[in-house]
């Protein structure tokens, strides 16, 4: 028979303790209690902000719709610039300076339908119709025979990446006006 150890070793030993994670628990509980609240308040923050936008923008897009006489079958001007002056964030801002701009060109204002669109391009880089606002004041700057303008503008509708559709347009008109 095998000979037992007089003194045997313990194969673990049990803590009575809270563990490691308790111990951290206990010590940071109002840290933890306050980063939960600050996420909570910044989260409620950004909700809060981001439906005031969306309701302001709804607003915009109210009032741009309301600015169009059925009878008329145009735009009212001065609800054009007061959509242009009251949401000047806003998508529809920018939509109503182009608007703006085709009204004064159809009212024979041409050389102030070329400064709105330019005002627009250099306020709203950032606008979908940037595209075709480069578009219109190159047709209009060719049509004021301003031909090193819209040659410009026309390469830039070209370079332009959400342009891609409107660049075959602008291909061809250069190809017919240099």
């Amino acid at each position: 028979m095998a000979e037992e150890p007089s003194n045997p070793a313990p194969l673990g030993e049990i803590t009575h303790g809270p563990s490691h994670f308790e111990q951290f628990l206990d010590k940071n509980q109002m840290k933890l209690i306050l980063v939960i609240l600050a996420i909570a308040v910044a989260l409620s923050a950004y909700i809060v902000v981001t439906e005031l936008k969306k309701d302001e923008d709804h607003s915009a897009g109210e009032a741009l719709s309301g600015a169009y006489s059925a009878e008329g079958e145009s735009y009212d001007l001065a609800a054009l610039r007061d959509v242009m002056e009251s949401f000047k964030n806003s998508p529809s801002a920018g939509s109503a300076e182009l608007l703006l701009a085709q009204e004064q060109w159809d009212a024979q204002n041409r050389e102030e339908s070329v400064q709105t669109l330019r005002d627009f391009l250099a306020n709203n880089p950032e606008h979908a119709a940037r595209p075709n606002a480069l578009i219109a004041l190159a047709n209009r700057l060719l049509v004021l025979e301003k031909k090193d303008e819209a040659i410009k503008n026309f390469q830039d509708v070209i370079d332009h990446p959400n342009g891609r559709y409107l660049a075959p347009f602008a291909l061809l008109t250069l190809g017919e006006n240099i």
